[in-house]
C-alpha cells in the first residue's frame, strides 16, 4: 500500500502563532533609573525593583508579556536555618549600591543584614543587548551555631505571578523527573491538585519534587513558564560545580504563582559562601518548552559533565551490544513465585518476538532464571541497593536528616538505612559485593535501585561521619558510581545503571530505568502529581533527552507488560519510548502472584509493535535514535484517542504511596508520536509512528528551513513495513509538502539529506 500520497491539505503551524497586545512602554536602549523605583531595561526586556531590592514587575518587551507587574508584597530575600521548623528569615536591614552605570551594562548590589546570623550580598545586572537578568548572591559572616545555622538561602523569589493573558495555554514546563508540562498552573497549583512544585515532599521523601539535583525532582536546573505559540519566561542557574537547589513553582492563592530558588549551603562551617554562578531570568520568544531546553543546552555543552565524555558514538568506554543491539528491558522478572509455571513459556514466548538483545534486570538470582538467560545470550544485570542497608554494621553510618532522624527506606516492614556515601567502610563493602556478582553470575551489567539520583537523601547531617559539617555529600556519591565503573571496566564490561538520572552523573552511567513514560499506566517518580497525570493536567515530555540524548546513558522505561487489559494505551507509551530514544521495558516487580500471566495471555502485537521499534532504532534509525542529536519534532496536527487501561503490576506499597486502589481508568493520548534528530554528519530524520488501531492520513508542512537550516534537501521515506530508503519529495526554499498514510502500529523515517 503507498505509503507517500498527496494530501488535498497540509497543515501549517504557522496558524498555531499568536501575538500579545499588551502595552509595554519604555526605552529601547540600555538604561538604569532610580526614582520611587529602581528600573533597568533595554529593548528586551525590563526589571523594576522595590525599594527593598523585591521584583516589582519583570516585562518580556519581545512578545509583550508580563511575568509579574506591580508586586510590592514580596520579600527581596529569605534565609533558611538547619532547624527546619523555623520560617524563612527576613533581612533586618539593607543598603543598595550601583556598581556599574555605562554603556554596555548596568548593575547595582544590594546588602542585607540577617540579624547576626549573616550578611548577603546580591548583585544584579543587564547588558546592553541581551534578554538576560543575571543575579547572584553571596553569604558572609556566617557562624554555626547548631540548629541556629543558616543551611539555604532563597534568592530570587517573584510573587504574583498571575496568567500571561489565556490561563489555558498557560503552560509550566520543567526538567521534573527529566521533563513534564504542566497546563493551566494559575489554575491547578492553585486547586485539589495541591500547590505545584514547592520545597518539602507532599508525601514525606526525603528529595523533594523541586530538588536539584534529583532524578525524582529537577534534573537539570532550570524552568520556564510560557503561554503557548506566543512567548514567556525561562529561568536558571548556571552553577557548574554541585550546589544542591530547589527549583520551586507554587500556588499561593487567588490563581497567582510564585516561583523562587534555594540555594543550599554545602557546608554549616563556612563563615561565608559564595555562589558562584550567575541566576538567570530571561524570555521565551516561541512559546514552547524546546526553546527553554534549546537556550539550557547551549550552556549544558560547554560543562565539563558533557565535555569529559563526549558524544557517545565517539566513546570506547560504552557496551555497543546495549547501545545498538538491544531492543528490550525485562524488569523484575518472577523466578521467585515457584507457582508461576509459566515463568519459563512467559520468557519464551516473548524472546521469539524480538529479533534484538533483551537486557534482564533481575531483582531475585534465581539459577532457572539465570540460565534461561543464558541459553538465549540475552544480557543479565543485577538489581542492587548499593546506598541503603539493613545491617547493623552499617547503623552508625546511617543518614541524618537535619531533624537529627536517620532515615531509612522501608521493604516489607524492614528499615533500609539511607548510607552515607563518605565512609570508606561503606564504598569497600560494595566493591566487594559488586566484584562478587560478577565472579558469580559473570554479569553483563550492575544496576542500582533507590539510587542518589531517586528519593536517596543527597545531605548528611550527622557531623560525627567523616565529612563532618559538610553536609553536601553528592561527590561520594559520584565516587561511588565511579568504583562501580571501574569494576565493570576491570571485569571486561561496561554497564552501569542506575534507578532514574541527573545530569551530572552522565560519566558514569550506560542505561537508567524509569516509568514516568507510562503516564497512568506507572507510578513511583510521578506520584506525587499522580492526580495531574490522571487527568492530562501534567504531561510528559523529552526534555532531557533534547539537552543530553547524544551523550548516552540510555533510558528504559514504559512500564508495560503486553497484556490485552493495559489496553491501546500501550501503543501510545511503547511508541513514545521508543522514539524518544529509550528502550521499552516489560515489568513485573509488582505483579500479584495470584495474577502472573501465562504465556498464552501474550498480545503477540503488543510485542511485535516493540519489536518493530526496535529494529527502526538498531538498524535503518540508528545513527538518529541512538547516538543523534535529539531536535524539535514537526507539529503533525495530530489529533487525540481516549483508551481504557488497566495494569496490574501494583500492589499495597502502590497504594500506600498514590492513593489509587488500582491503576486503572481513561487516558486521552496522542494518535501519531513524532521526534526529530540530527546525526553526526548533519542529517535530519524524523520519526513518526501511529499508535492508533486504524489508519491515519496526515499532510503538513515541513518547516526544514527555520526548524533545521536546512534550504534545499531530498526527502527519503523508510518504514517498518518498507526497509528500503527510497526518495520520494525535495526541501525547496526551506519547506516541503509531506503526505502520509501510515498503518497501525508502524513506523516511518523521513530522511532529509541537505544537497
Amino acid at each position: 500500500m503507498k505509503e507517500f500520497i498527496n494530501m488535498s491539505s497540509y497543515f501549517n503551524d504557522n496558524s498555531r502563532i499568536r501575538t500579545s497586545s499588551l502595552p509595554i512602554d519604555g526605552k529601547n536602549e540600555l538604561s538604569l533609573e532610580e526614582g520611587a523605583l529602581i528600573t533597568i531595561e533595554n529593548e528586551r526586556v525590563r526589571l523594576v525593583l522595590n525599594p527593598n531590592g523585591s521584583i516589582n514587575e519583570f516585562a518580556n518587551k519581545e512578545s509583550k508579556l508580563y511575568l509579574v507587574k506591580g508586586a510590592t508584597e514580596a520579600p527581596p530575600i529569605r534565609l533558611s536555618l538547619v532547624d527546619r521548623n523555623s520560617q524563612g528569615l527576613l533581612s533586618d536591614n539593607y543598603v543598595m549600591t550601583i556598581l556599574e552605570n555605562t554603556a554596555e551594562k548596568k548593575a547595582i548590589q544590594f546588602v542585607y543584614t540577617f540579624n547576626s546570623r549573616a550578611d548577603a550580598t546580591c548583585t544584579i545586572s543587564l547588558a546592553k543587548n541581551s534578554d538576560e537578568v543575571k543575579f547572584r548572591v553571596r553569604l558572609s559572616n556566617m557562624t554555626y551555631n547548631g540548629d541556629l545555622s543558616v543551611m539555604d538561602v532563597e534568592y530570587p523569589i517573584v510573587e504574583g505571578i498571575k496568567t500571561l493573558g489565556d490561563k489555558e495555554k498557560d503552560v509550566y514546563a520543567a526538567p521534573f523527573a527529566t521533563g513534564f508540562k504542566f497546563l493551566n498552573p494559575t489554575q491547578n497549583f492553585n486547586d485539589v491538585y495541591g500547590l505545584g512544585i514547592g520545597k518539602s515532599s507532599p508525601l514525606g521523601y526525603p528529595v523533594s519534587m523541586s530538588t536539584y539535583p534529583s532524578g525524582w525532582g529537577m534534573t537539570m536546573q532550570f524552568g520556564s513558564y510560557y503561554s503557548e505559540n506566543l512567548g514567556g519566561f525561562y529561568w536558571m542557574t548556571q552553577d557548574q560545580e554541585d550546589y544542591i537547589k530547589n527549583f520551586t513553582f507554587t500556588g499561593i492563592g487567588e490563581e497567582e504563582l510564585r516561583m523562587s530558588i534555594y540555594h543550599h549551603v554545602d557546608d554549616l562551617g563556612k563563615t561565608a559562601v559564595n555562589f558562584d554562578y550567575d541566576i538567570i531570568l530571561a524570555n521565551l520568544v516561541m512559546g514552547k518548552w524546546e526553546e527553554a531546553a534549546s537556550r539550557y543546552k547551549t550552556w549544558a555543552l560547554e560543562q565539563k559533565w558533557v565535555t569529559l565524555i563526549g558524544r557517545a558514538e565517539d566513546r570506547q568506554d560504552i557496551n555497543r551490544k546495549l547501545f545498538e543491539k538491544t531492543g528490550l528491558t525485562i524488569f523484575g522478572f518472577r523466578p521467585d513465585v515457584s507457582s508461576w509455571v509459566d515463568m519459563i513459556p512467559t520468557y519464551d514466548a516473548i524472546a521469539s518476538r524480538i529479533e534484538d538483545d533483551i537486557l534482564n534486570i533481575a531483582i531475585y538470582q534465581n539459577k532457572n532464571y539465570f540460565d534461561l538467560v543464558r541459553e538465549y545470550n540475552h544480557a543479565y544485570s543485577v538489581f542492587e541497593f548499593n546506598t541503603i542497608s539493613p545491617l547493623e554494621m552499617f547503623y552508625d553510618n546511617s543518614i541524618r536528616n537535619a531533624r537529627q532522624d536517620r532515615l531509612a527506606f522501608y521493604i516489607h516492614g524492614t528499615p533500609f538505612y539511607y548510607q552515607c556515601p563518605k565512609s570508606e567502610d561503606w564504598l569497600d563493602n560494595r566493591n566487594k559485593t559488586e566484584q562478587g556478582y560478577f565472579d558469580t553470575y559473570n554479569v553483563d551489567a550492575l544496576y542500582f535501585d533507590v539510587f542518589a539520583t531517586a528519593v536517596h537523601p543527597i545531605e548528611c547531617f550527622d557531623l560525627a561521619h567523616s565529612h563532618g559539617k559538610k553536609v553536601n555529600i553528592l561527590d561520594g556519591f559520584y565516587k561511588q558510581l565511579q568504583n562501580a565503573s571501574d569494576l565493570a571496566d576491570l571485569n571486561g564490561f561496561y554497564s552501569v545503571g542506575i534507578e532514574m538520572i541527573t545530569e551530572k552523573t552522565l560519566a558514569y552511567v550506560d542505561f537508567y530505568q524509569a516509568r514516568a513514560n507510562g503516564g497512568p499506566l506507572g507510578w513511583m517518580e510521578t506520584d506525587e502529581i499522580r492526580g495531574m497525570v490522571d487527568n492530562n493536567i501534567a504531561i510528559k515530555i523529552p526534555m532531557f533527552e533534547r539537552v543530553y540524548h547524544e551523550f548516552g546513558a540510555i533510558r528504559t522505561d514504559g512500564y508495560l507488560v503486553p497484556l490485552d487489559e493495559l489496553g491501546d494505551a500501550y501503543y501510545y507509551i511503547a511508541g513514545y519510548t521508543a522514539l524518544n530514544g529509550g528502550i521499552n521495558e516489560f515489568n513485573y516487580e509488582y505483579f500479584p502472584t495470584n495474577k502472573l500471566p501465562g504465556a498464552a495471555q501474550i498480545n503477540f502485537e503488543m510485542v511485535d509493535y516493540v519489536n518493530r521499534l526496535s529494529k527502526a532504532r538498531t538498524t535503518y534509525g540508528k545513527d538518529y535514535m541512538i547516538y543523534g542529536e535529539m531536535l524539535n519534532a514537526p507539529d503533525v496536527n495530530t489529533d487525540y484517542s481516549t483508551y481504557e487501561y488497566s495494569n496490574p503490576n501494583y500492589s499495597a506499597t502502590s497504594i500506600a504511596t498514590t492513593g489509587r486502589a488500582s491503576l486503572e481508568g481513561e487516558w486521552t493520548v496522542e494518535d501519531i508520536v513524532t521526534a526529530a534528530y540530527k546525526n553526526k554528519d548533519g542529517n535530519v530524520a524524523i520519526f513518526l509512528t501511529n499508535v492508533k488501531n486504524a489508519v491515519v492520513s496526515k499532510g503538513f508542512i515541513l518547516k526544514a528551513l527555520r526548524d533545521y537550516g536546512i534550504e534545499t534537501a531530498d526527502v527519503y521515506l523508510t518504514s517498518s513495513q518498507n526497509t528500503e530508503r527510497r526518495i520520494v519529495t525535495t526541501v525547496k526554499n526551506g519547506e516541503a509538502k509531506i503526505g502520509l498514510r501510515m498503518q497501525p502500529h508502524q513506523v516511518y523515517m523521513l530522511e532529509i539529506i541537505a544537497k
